[in-house]
């Protein structure tokens, strides 16, 4: 029974399957997720015994967090219609903002994947293998739906730019943009450009559906969509900080035994927000040097080295101060 949520019962934590799966995911170190109870049941009959699903509700931060435990690799297997794009694209978004990496399989139009694997079960495990990383298999689709290059590329901009910023690894993005220009014919730099705009939001978000390709009401905003997942961040709480510490130095005089201690806070936590600040620097510069390099260009590359090489030894300065502190 598809009940409510209870004390003791939390859809959006329980995983379907779990119990039966956890074992297989570690030793397979991936999992796959599909939406129903039945595709599930189907699935682990096929021989496909490292599959969950949700419990009647969409996927959720609190299940992924769960699965990362076991394995950060995901294959989305969703329904082939319209429903199963949209749940595809948000689950996608949401595990890629967590660090997973996630594939999409492509099943038949109107098919489940309880009606694949009852009918074949050597069928749903090669459209299993054939999953494709969730950028590429987007980028397909809109690639199908939309024959008209200018518009394709606004939606790519809309869509696909957003899903590359969620990428934690400079080389993963790299490899997406140079994936992009060989595609569309255009030059990497021109969509490194346009990434840099890119903020890890789907503006203007469109749903993809089966035939069409519908405008959402709004943008959406990933906060929007998963607000356990923004924590303030490192830097803007020592920021934060510090803002505090400057309010209370005013209202303190330099007498007070309390002023020397504030002092000393203040001069480590400027420390810590240099070194934060320097490293922030350095992902920047090492995803300009992936660019140079895909680019080959070597002026570039000599330039941006050396300014690796000079924030780095800033920031074995900054690490020497403080232990002489």
């Amino acid at each position: 029974m598809n009940s409510p949520d209870t004390s003791v019962f939390t859809k959006g934590e329980v995983l379907y399957g779990l119990d039966r799966a956890k074992e297989d995911i570690r030793k397979k170190n991936y999992v796959v997720l599909v939406e129903g109870q039945i595709d599930l049941v189907l699935s682990h009959q096929a021989g496909v015994t490292n599959t969950v699903a949700s419990s009647g509700t969409a996927f959720t931060s609190a299940h992924l967090q769960r699965l990362k435990r076991l394995s950060s690799r995901i294959i989305l297997a969703f329904d082939g219609d319209k429903a199963g794009f949209i749940a595809a694209e948000k689950a996608s978004n949401l595990g890629i903002s967590l660090g997973f990496e996630v594939k999409v399989a492509s099943l038949p139009e109107g098919s489940d994947p309880a009606e694949v694997a009852n009918k074949s079960p050597e069928e749903w495990k090669n459209i299993l293998r054939r999953a494709l990383p969730a950028i590429e298999f987007f980028l397909n689709q809109l690639e199908k739906l939309e024959k008209d290059s200018r518009k394709l590329g606004k939606l790519i901009v809309e869509r696909i730019l957003p899903m590359i910023k969620l990428l934690s690894s400079s080389i993963e993005q790299s490899h997406f943009v140079s994936m992009l220009s060989k595609r569309l014919g255009l030059k990497e730099q021109v969509l490194w450009e346009d990434l840099k705009k890119t903020s890890a939001v789907a503006r203007k978000t469109t749903e993809l559906i089966s035939g069409e390709i519908v405008p959402s009401a709004r943008p959406v905003e990933l906060r929007d969509a998963f607000p356990s997942q923004q924590p303030m961040s490192q830097r803007d709480k020592i920021e934060e900080r510090l803002k505090e510490i400057k309010l209370w130095q005013k209202e303190i005089s330099k007498s007070q035994p309390e002023f020397e201690l504030v002092e000393k806070e203040e001069v480590e936590l400027e420390g810590h927000l240099d070194t934060i600040i320097l490293n922030d620097e350095m992902q920047n510069l090492l995803s300009e040097l992936a660019r140079a390099e895909s680019e080959k260009d070597n002026k570039k590359i000599e330039t941006i080295s050396k300014k690796i090489n000079d924030i780095h030894k800033r920031i074995i300065g900054l690490e020497e101060k403080k232990k002489i502190m």
